[in-house]
């Protein structure tokens, strides 16, 4: 341990301490008679201890700080990782091995280096205590935690065992860091390429509407299965049971073979319903997991049907429908007012530009509307008339009869709940030009939530620009201003794309035209389609006869699968709702069943889910060793294979380089936080006082 003390100030900053305490004793008993009659020493003693004070205070008013330095001698580290992913693993034999050549090496090399274990497949664990399903292999993300945990310590080596096959992230040679210590991989798996066939891909939208055809495109690939011939199976399961869609014969004509084959599939029930591509076995293949890959389609009842009804030609029409077409769940039509508009009973939601205005004042439309309660998105520009625009809608309304036009850029208010707004959308709406609309004073309906204001001139005011509201369980909106199409060019310009336009429209069509729940017993999941390895999480409602939240009873909930299989769950009470983890579940099909007891009357909710199947580890079963080859290369290491561990624990032990580091470690503490500093000042100053007092004064 080494210490010395620093200041903040120069050393000689010290001399004027000890000349204030001299000072300070020296007009105290220059001139001081009281003590005449004492012994010599007595007040020479005094004024000492008087200035060894004064001095040691001012000291400490200098803030002098004790810095020690504690030499530290450490053993290299070395970082060793094993791939746990499942192409490794599913070899037992391999699996045994490995585990004994490993246990050898880390007997052999933690007498001499500190060793630290590292499991990784998707993701990293310090530990085989933590959890990795093992059922994608990220190595990238491996070499990046290794650099961002180890970098900065004495690493002497990094091994890793792997057999180099990738399906998450790039190629590790490529990963932005760089090791100071050698990095040297151990070769696992077999490069020889086996008898296998493999659905590759499977290529279809998620999303398909009812009465339509959807297409579903097959990869098929064969390794050294030349002559053989397989049987190419589509098949539907929705939760009861499973139908042959389709089947085709496969010749394979050469070892490496590859084709595509195409489904055309007619959509003929809703909710998500399960397909499953398979090839028939052939004589001698390796795997037959990678024989089969399910798909989920969701079918959905039919597109929303929006109407985009003007006044007049205009280019906000025109950007209106490209950007709700961009949607796969709207299908819009545009049309002017007049005789030959389309039938307004035929469309799910009407949006109004420049409507009504001075030549259509829409009586007999919005009768139409007011009967099917249709709902309607007024886009309220210059052309609108005021006082017939006032009289159809309550979300908000405009004041004065001045045909003026000012611009109006927005500014997004706070408090707004009705939707989210993504980050990439509120870092733009701000930067959009202003749209155009009529002089006046805007006026937000009393139970109107607003999303933009109006900032005028770039002055924020309490102008509504976007608002929505309810009225006799209609909801409609009204954007105070045209000029959309600006808005879109101005997002391509910048952002070369027109994400946050869509965006916004579509969350203004999804809030008017979604129904309302009223029910007083809900059960929510996130989404309806999982991953293996995600877990499914519910959360629940209860409402009371005031539609207020309450979770008083206890929730249960009740879980099957396709062969009726039942898991049982009770909810856990959050605040003033209900949550469930159910974790992670098996690929398939699963229908769900909760229930509850309120005031006597049981409360039930049904729904259904699907979880498919991550199957990346068994799609490639051929090792890359070149991928291992390449990494160690890069890092001024070398591969070995794993029955030379022994040989590798030998060089890492023989290694010159790798001895042990020293390292310095400073720690820093004021020295008015020693309270024996404090005791020598209370004691100087007692004394001085003590011999004061006994010599005669004060």
């Amino acid at each position: 341990m080494i210490e010395n003390i620093s200041l903040p100030y120069p050393w000689w900053f010290l001399f004027l301490a000890l000349a204030a305490g001299l000072l300070y004793a020296y007009l105290l008993y220059n001139k001081e008679h009281k003590f005449a009659d004492a012994f010599g020493w007595v007040k020479p003693t005094m004024a000492v201890l008087r200035a060894l004070a004064v001095m040691l205070i001012c000291i400490l008013l200098l803030g002098p700080v004790i810095k020690s330095v504690k030499e530290e001698q450490k053993d290299p580290i070395i970082v060793i990782a094993e791939d746990n992913s499942k192409s490794v693993f599913s070899n037992v034999k391999q699996q045994k091995e490995v585990k004994e050549a490993l246990a050898s090496l880390i007997s052999k090399v933690g007498n001499k280096f500190e060793v630290s274990k590292l499991n990784f497949a998707e993701d990293v664990a310090i530990d085989t205590t933590e959890k990795i399903s093992g059922n994608a292999t990220n190595i990238e993300k491996a070499v990046q935690y290794i650099y961002d945990n180890y970098a900065e310590q004495n690493v002497g080596a990094v091994i890793m065992l792997s057999d180099g096959i990738f399906n998450e992230g790039g190629h590790p040679a490529y990963a932005p860091v760089k090791f100071n210590a050698p990095f040297y991989t151990v070769a696992l798996g077999d490069t020889s390429i086996r008898k296998d066939l493999i659905v590759k891909n499977v290529l279809s939208n998620r999303i398909a509407y009812l009465g339509d055809q959807f297409p579903i495109q097959v990869d098929i690939g064969a390794s050294s299965c030349s002559g053989a011939t397989t049987k190419l199976k589509l098949e539907k399961s929705d939760g009861i049971g499973r139908q042959l869609i389709a089947e085709q014969n496969i010749n394979i004509n050469q070892n490496d073979f590859f084709t595509t084959v195409q489904f055309l599939v007619d959509a003929n029930q809703t909710g998500i319903v399960r397909y499953t591509i398979s090839l028939s076995q052939v004589a001698g293949e390796v795997s037959l997991i990678n024989n089969k890959k399910e798909i989920y389609i969701e079918v959905l009842d039919g597109r929303q049907n929006v109407l985009i009804l003007g006044n007049a030609p205009h280019p906000d029409m025109a950007v209106i429908n490209q950007l709700i077409s961009n949607h796969k769940n709207y299908k819009a039509t545009t049309a002017l007012i007049g005789p030959d508009k389309p039938n307004i009973a035929d469309f799910d939601v009407v949006i109004m530009h420049n409507l009504p205005s001075d030549q259509y004042d829409l009586a007999s439309e919005l009768t139409i509307i007011k009967n099917k309660k249709i709902p309607v998105v007024f886009i309220a520009g210059t052309q609108i008339n005021q006082s017939r625009f006032n009289l159809i809608q309550d979300v908000l309304k405009i004041k004065g009869n001045s045909r003026t036009n000012e611009e109006a850029e927005a500014s997004i208010a706070s408090g707004f709940d009705l939707f989210t707004l993504s980050d990439e959308l509120k870092s733009r709406v701000g930067k959009f030009p202003p749209l155009l609309n009529l002089f006046g004073n805007y006026e937000n309906g009393a139970t109107s939530k607003v999303l933009f204001f109006q900032k005028i001139k770039k002055i924020p005011t309490k102008y509504p620009l976007l608002s929505f509201n309810e009225q006799n369980g209609i909801k409609n909106a009204v954007l105070a201003g045209e000029g959309l199409w600006k808005w879109r060019l101005t997002e391509f310009a910048s952002y070369q794309n027109n994400e946050s336009c869509e965006e916004l429209l579509n969350k203004i069509i999804q809030l008017v035209t979604v129904k309302d729940d009223k029910r007083k017993f809900k059960v929510n999941l996130p989404k309806q389609l999982f991953k293996d390895n995600e877990n499914i999480i519910f959360d629940a409602q209860l409402y009371n006869d005031a539609y207020e939240m309450i979770n008083d009873p206890e929730v249960f909930l009740s879980i099957k699968d396709e062969n009726k299989k039942e898991y049982k769950f009770t909810f856990t009470k959050n605040g003033n709702y209900y949550v469930l983890d159910a974790g992670q579940i098996p690929s398939g099909t699963y229908r769900y069943h909760a229930s509850t007891m309120y005031k006597g009357q049981s409360l039930v909710f049904d729904g259904k889910f699907s979880v498919e199947a991550l199957q990346l580890e068994a799609y490639d079963l051929t090792a890359r060793h070149d991928v291992l080859k390449a990494l160690s290369d890069k890092f001024n290491g070398k591969m070995y294979v794993i029955n030379q561990l022994n040989q590798l624990a030998e060089d890492l032990i023989k290694n010159p380089s790798l001895k042990p580091s020293i390292f310095l470690t400073t720690h820093s503490k004021a020295i008015i936080h020693y309270k024996w500093l404090f005791f020598i000042i209370l004691l100087l100053l007692s004394g001085e006082w003590f011999m004061r007092r006994y010599f005669g004064s004060y």
